[in-house]
């Protein structure tokens, strides 16, 4: 088991879409051997479909309730659900839904969305987004750097608001603070 699999993972909508926009689900699926998601989020990509979004009609094939890598999870106690009204009030559904499940179960966050990953920050819950799974992909030789740059200029191109510019340049600053 390789570290990006030694946690459990949660992962909000919009990671899905960025990595379902460039036709990249594999990525995660390699990474993420089993990669939950919640009913708010299943739902969150259904609407997106309605509302034209067409490319996330590849993630709807892998969603799943008990098989396969793409899996919905959903709450199990009183106090996860608490939390998830609680988060309501600065989250849409999909975030508070998950951040309330990592809360509780000590899971890996799966977010691009700001809000989302600042009040995560301050519950003290472990995060990634598409940036930092782009450069796991890349430490686990899943994709080489220029596929990771590529992807990264795809998902611009389809609006995301990356933070880096390019992970090739996110990857040699990092290498030479280290």
């Amino acid at each position: 088991m390789n570290e990006s699999t030694a946690k459990k993972c949660v992962s909000n909508t919009t990671v899905i879409s960025n990595f379902s926009l460039i036709g990249r689900l594999d990525i995660l699926e390699d990474l993420f051997p089993v990669l939950y998601i919640t009913p708010q989020v299943r739902e969150e990509i259904i609407r997106g479909l309605q509302e034209g979004y067409q490319f996330l009609e590849a993630a709807l094939p892998h969603i799943k309730i008990s098989s396969g890598w793409l899996r919905l999870v959903d709450f199990e106690t009183e106090t996860e659900q608490e939390s998830y009204y609680q988060f309501c009030n600065k989250l849409h559904s999909g975030e508070a839904s998950c951040l309330a499940i990592a809360k509780h179960r000590n899971w890996l966050l799966l977010t691009d969305d700001q809000a989302a990953r600042k009040l995560a920050k301050s519950n003290h819950v472990e995060l990634s987004g598409t940036i930092g799974i782009l450069i796991l992909a890349v430490k686990h030789k899943i994709i080489s750097v220029a596929e990771a740059d590529n992807s990264l200029i795809g998902m611009v191109k389809g609006n995301y608001r990356s933070p880096v510019a390019s992970i090739s340049e996110f990857i040699k600053s990092i290498n030479e603070e280290g």
